[in-house]
C-alpha cells in the first residue's frame, strides 16, 4: 500500500531508491540531465528558476552543481515513487 508523509509527499521505498541509483550509476550522461531539465522546465518553473538563480550566483561551480545533483535525483526520486504509488493504488495493493 502506498505510504505519504504527513505534507502528502510519496515515502520513497528501497526499490524506487535502489532503481534510482542503479540507474544514475549506469547512464551518466548528459543527455539524462537535459531531458530532466525539460521535464522541470515543463512541469514546476519555479524549481528552474532556483536552478538558474544558484548557477547566476555561484557560476559553474561544484557548489552549483551538487546542488542541482541533488536537487535533480530528489526530484526524480519523488516523481519515480509518484509514479509507483499510482500503479499501486489502481492496482489494490
Amino acid at each position: 500500500m502506498a505510504e505519504y508523509t504527513t505534507d502528502g509527499l510519496p515515502v520513497v521505498s528501497k526499490d524506487t531508491f535502489e532503481s534510482l541509483v542503479a540507474l544514475a550509476m549506469r547512464d551518466k550522461k548528459k543527455k539524462e540531465a537535459d531531458d530532466f531539465m525539460q521535464i522541470v522546465q515543463r512541469e514546476n518553473p519555479m524549481i528552474d528558476g532556483m536552478l538558474t538563480m544558484i548557477v547566476t550566483k555561484y557560476g559553474e561551480s561544484d557548489y552549483s552543481a551538487g546542488f542541482a545533483a541533488g536537487l535533480r535525483f530528489t526530484y526524480e526520486l519523488l516523481m519515480r515513487q509518484a509514479a509507483a504509488n499510482k500503479l499501486e493504488e489502481k492496482l489494490g495493493r
